[in-house]
Parts: structure tokens; sequence; C-alpha cells
């Protein structure tokens, strides 16, 4: 995909769409800083391209660039008051920086426009615990509950830990998160099974060792 954007922007290289597009692409291969370089070239040939500015700020807060994030989604908000995915990328990054009454603003506006945002119902309750905000709290999560109950992509995992007292459903949002984020691929082969060794082999298995 990256080599027929980059013929096509080297044939015509004012074609915005092709930028935004290779920059998704760029993204989705965790080359952010390229993705960053073709957002912003996007946005230079369009100045009110309101889904470059939410890109870009998704993958300045990848790079830790929290602040500058919050100045794009702000600009992009500006650009389209009624969009609501950039609302709630705004909300993700104040909460990041304990900025949690304006996170709070920031999801509400985002389920005001559109309630059905992925994960954002459970972010949006975990941000009221944490602000001790506790009116109609059963109610809101027995409708979470019923909506992971139906496979719906309401709440991260691990925000959900504070909510629920639930196993199966910690479960069962994990396998939702999971399969979403994550599908199945055959892309490996199968591996065979593994013969049996007279000394116990302990393989570890965790998400930070980069740490």
């Amino acid at each position: 995909a990256i080599v027929n954007y980059n013929k096509t922007i080297e044939l015509k290289p004012d074609y915005v769409e092709t930028l935004y597009n290779l920059g998704i692409t760029l993204q989705k291969l965790g080359r952010l800083s390229e993705a960053e370089s073709s957002y912003k070239r996007a946005i230079e040939l369009k100045p009110d391209y309101t889904e470059a500015y939410n890109n870009l700020g998704i993958i300045l807060y990848e790079l830790g660039r929290l602040e500058e994030s919050i100045l794009s989604y702000r600009k992009a908000i500006e650009l389209k008051p009624n969009y609501a995915e950039a609302y709630n990328n705004l909300g993700n990054t104040q909460k990041s920086l304990r900025k949690l009454d304006e996170a709070l603003t920031s999801y509400n506006s985002a389920s005001a426009i559109n309630s059905d945002i992925d994960y954002l119902m459970g972010a949006l309750l975990n941000t009221k615990m944490y602000l001790c905000i506790w009116s109609d709290l059963s109610i809101h999560i027995n409708k979470l509950i019923k909506k992971i109950n139906i496979n719906e992509k309401v709440s991260f995992p691990f925000p959900l830990l504070s909510l629920i007292d639930d196993p199966s459903i910690h479960r069962k949002a994990a396998e939702i998160y999971s399969t979403n984020e994550f599908p199945k691929s055959d892309i490996l082969p199968k591996i065979p099974h593994y013969n049996y060794h007279k000394r116990i082999r302990i393989g570890y298995f965790s998400s930070d060792f980069n740490n």
C-alpha cells in the first residue's frame, strides 16, 4: 500500500487524500514519525482537514507529546463541533494528564453526540469514579453489564475492574477487546505438540519486558 501511495504522490504531490491514507498506513505499521509528517503535509494542503487533525492527535499521543495532541484535537473540534471521536480522544488524553474534570467534560460531549463510540461508556464511568460522582451509578453499571453480555465494545478491560466485581463479566469484556483489537491470525504455522522434558521448562509472557 505504501509503495502505491508514494507512487501516487510522486505523480500528484498535492493529492491530499492519498497523503492522509499514507499516514493511516504508516500509523498501522508503527512508523509514527513518518505518519506525523504525512498528516501534517495533508493539513498544509487542506487546512480544514478535520480527520487529519484527529489522527495527528492520536499520533502525538502515542509519541508522548500529550499537550500537542490536545491542541490537535481541539483544532479538529473547532472545525467540526460535532466530531464525537475527537472529543473522545481528547478525553483520553486529558485523563492521561490527570485533568479529570476536563476529561469528563470531553467524554460527556462525545457521548451526547454519539454514545456508541467504542469503549466510551466504560471510560466515562471510570472517570466519574475517580471524581467520586456516584449519581445513578448502579443504573449505568447495569446498562454496561447488559451491553457487555451482548458483545458490545463498551469498556476496556482494566477500568472495568474498579466498576464491577464479577469475574465472568471481566472475562467477557477482555474477550470482546482482544477479539476486536487483536483478531486471530493464521499467518504463523500451527505450533506442534511440545515433547516432554524431565525438567520443567517455563516461558514468561509479558507486554512490558521492554521497560
